[in-house]
């Protein structure tokens, strides 16, 4: 029943050589059936959105928990998950994105792992980090790193590991090939974390690790081990605590911090209203979500076994004879576990200590400065 929905896909194949045809059976071959499956009964039912109140009101990040996080991390207790599955193509780089050298040709894992070499100073402890990546990246971001030596962190610090990929689609739901003639896929979103590090949750209990944090690799002011959010998540004994700031720009797109049937949750952009992102939505919608969660690991390994639902996108892209394309991407968030959280905190940051994250090249400039920024205060 797929591949008869696949038709056309499959009759384009014809026009390409065996070796072409070869690498793109292959590829489908090692597709996620019953996500491909879901995939196409989110493309008939799309995600139905609960009822959501925006959260107007959040404890200020001033300091107070600091102490608390700062013990936890000497005894070892926490390991950090780098969210890296994206390449670098809307940057104009080829390679996986957190190879971007984003400055004096520093790359984003560079600038992260100076942040968690600098602990075995500050704080005499050493700990994990993972890093998700794609099947497509996983290679060369392995290679990024033996080839910078790890950034001056242990070879036994860092677990690698990918997560899957699904079908990119076209206007009418359709596979299609880009234009170098491969089948169109792409991580299948950052929900997918809990599934894809089964094995690394097993070595963070091996290690004692108690909480998990975790970051975006595009977002080179997150901090993997942040004492206050971390003192925070700890002292109000949360299963989840996630990162906030203020909203100042009022067209900029981003998760907005709401309120489902008491408890908080993230509503992303576009399952928001227009009204949104006016200058009234910045009073009516005040929060929006850095990225970066703390998870108690308990919570994080039973997430597990959750089939989370897709959310539908549209993006722009190239198909092989057609040329631009309004793509539609499938993807799994890793805020919608938080239904499943018994408690759930948020603390709100100041902006331009903890969020710049760089979606193109026209960022770059503003992501340089702040960083630039940044790195004078800390100094």
């Amino acid at each position: 029943m797929l591949f008869q929905k696949q038709k056309e896909f499959f009759q384009t194949l014809n026009e390409l050589s065996k070796e072409e045809k070869k690498a793109i059976l292959d590829t489908v071959h090692k597709l996620s059936w019953p996500d491909v499956v879901l995939q196409q009964e989110a493309l008939r039912v799309p995600i139905h959105e609960s009822e959501a109140l925006p959260l107007k009101t959040c404890e200020q990040a001033i300091g107070k928990y600091r102490d608390e996080g700062k013990e936890a991390l000497k005894n070892n207790k926490v390991a950090c998950i780098i969210l890296a599955a994206g390449d670098g193509s809307r940057l104009n780089f080829k390679g996986p994105k957190g190879s971007f050298p984003i400055m004096s040709g520093k790359s984003f894992f560079h600038i992260f792992a100076r942040k968690i070499a600098q602990l075995k100073n500050t704080h005499e402890c050493k700990p994990i980090i993972a890093v998700m990546c794609s099947d497509k990246n996983l290679c060369d971001t392995v290679k990024h790193f033996e080839n910078n030596r790890f950034f001056h962190l242990e070879q036994n610090q860092v677990i690698f590991f990918s997560s899957k990929s699904l079908p990119l689609l076209d206007e009418k739901g359709n596979w299609y090939l880009n234009e170098k003639k491969q089948i169109a896929v792409g991580p299948s979103g950052n929900g997918e974390v809990f599934s894809a590090a089964k094995k690394v949750v097993q070595k963070f209990k091996e290690k004692n690790v108690e909480h998990v944090s975790v970051i975006q690799v595009d977002n080179p002011l997150a901090d993997p081990f942040d004492e206050e959010l971390l003192g925070y998540h700890l002292h109000q004994k949360n299963e989840v605590t996630l990162k906030c700031f203020k909203r100042d720009i009022p067209e900029e797109k981003l998760g907005i911090l709401a309120r489902c049937k008491g408890a908080i949750s993230i509503k992303e952009y576009f399952h928001l209203p227009d009204e949104a992102f006016t200058k009234e939505g910045l009073l009516n919608y005040p929060f929006a979500n850095v990225g970066n969660y703390f998870f108690s690991l308990d919570f994080f390994e039973k997430m597990e076994k959750k089939i989370l639902p897709f959310h539908l996108s549209k993006k722009k892209a190239i198909k092989y004879r057609v040329g631009n394309i309004n793509m539609l991407k499938c993807e799994r968030f890793i805020f919608d576990v938080l239904c499943y959280s018994k408690k759930t905190g948020a603390l709100c940051f100041s902006k331009k200590e903890c969020f710049a994250p760089l979606k193109s090249l026209s960022d770059l400039v503003n992501v340089q400065n702040l960083l630039l920024k940044k790195e004078k205060v800390v100094q």
